[in-house]
């Protein structure tokens, strides 16, 4: 991520690897996402101004919808 522009060139877009890293603190922190030999596990935490996290993530060669509420932390789910 870019404090100040520097090179002038902020205008081109985005880095990547801020990107994938946000991706990764959201999935891996805030859904507290696992993965284990017997599957993802996830253990939310999430803000409490946050309704709710939800993304799709591939595990073995099949998409996987992982969902956590703010609400209960029950309601958090795996789902293939």
């Amino acid at each position: 991520m870019d404090l100040e522009d520097r090179k002038g060139n902020v205008h081109d877009g985005i880095h990547a690897a801020s990107a994938g890293g946000l991706w990764q603190a959201v999935v891996f922190g805030f859904l507290g996402l696992k993965l284990t030999d017997s599957g993802p596990q996830i253990h939310p935490a999430l803000p409490s101004h946050w309704r709710r996290v939800a993304v799709t993530v591939r595990w073995r060669g099949r998409p996987i919808r992982l969902e956590a509420h703010a609400s209960a932390a029950e309601s958090a789910r795996v789902q293939p």
